[in-house]
């Protein structure tokens, strides 16, 4: 939480749906049921969201009606419930059956997930072919990473399944270098990805950074992790 997975999530998505690299189309599911905000960071409000999908899983015919189209990229976006409160009224069993759903649909789905290992985020894990754990490379974030992935393979989550993605990396003081995160974290880093203010600036405006500064070795990094993706 806080890492930029979000980030993350939403321009690795909307780059693989914009390049046409996947040979079939593309979904973001944002499951951070309490105030994730996917869509916003793609200047999407969306009228209709997890919830509502939720309470139409008789209807599952109709799934593309629940979704958002962003429009420069193709991406379509399944938004967390507007109101917070509808996510007490979303059982695991309820997300299970909505991203079964979405992968027969799309090509590849991808899931941006709270930071917190509670029965609703296990289900989408064991969904899950690729989990990518973010960080940053701040003394205690770190040390929480440790622990973190210590109980994703306590759950069964071996590392061939977990990808390490050290974000906003920099030498500035304070920011624990590569070689130092990965002897914490007793594996290597399998995405590194540079700190950029150009980040910043695109949720501001509701872009994807990697459409409106696709040069930008920001840009660049996040088209390695979305490679990782397929």
């Amino acid at each position: 939480g806080g890492v930029g997975s979000t980030t993350l999530a939403v321009n690795g998505s909307a780059l693989l749906a914009a390049s046409g690299t996947v040979d079939g189309d593309v979904a973001l599911c944002d499951a951070v049921l309490q105030l994730g905000n996917a869509a916003a960071f793609l200047g999407l409000a969306p009228d209709r969201d997890l919830a509502d999908l939720v309470d139409g899983l008789d209807d599952l015919g109709a799934l593309s009606t629940y979704l958002s189209h962003h429009r420069e990229t193709g991406l379509r976006v399944l938004a967390s419930p507007r109101d917070p409160r509808d996510a007490e009224r979303i059982a695991p069993d309820d997300m299970s059956r909505v991203l079964v759903s979405l992968r027969r649909r799309f090509e590849l789905v991808v899931v941006d997930c709270p930071p917190v290992l509670d029965l609703l985020t296990l289900a989408v894990l064991d969904l899950s072919e690729t989990i990518f754990v973010v960080t940053e490379g701040i003394t205690p974030t770190i040390l929480a990473t440790s622990v973190f992935l210590e109980l994703l393979e306590e759950q069964g989550f071996g590392r061939p399944r977990v990808r390490v993605v050290l974000n906003r990396h920099s030498a500035i003081e304070g920011v624990l270098p590569r070689r130092m995160v990965e002897e914490e974290l007793g594996r290597p880093v399998d995405h590194l990805l540079p700190d950029d203010k150009a980040a910043l600036a695109a949720v501001a405006r509701g872009t994807p950074v990697v459409m409106s500064r696709p040069k930008a070795p920001l840009s660049a990094a996040i088209g390695e992790l979305a490679e990782g993706m397929l």
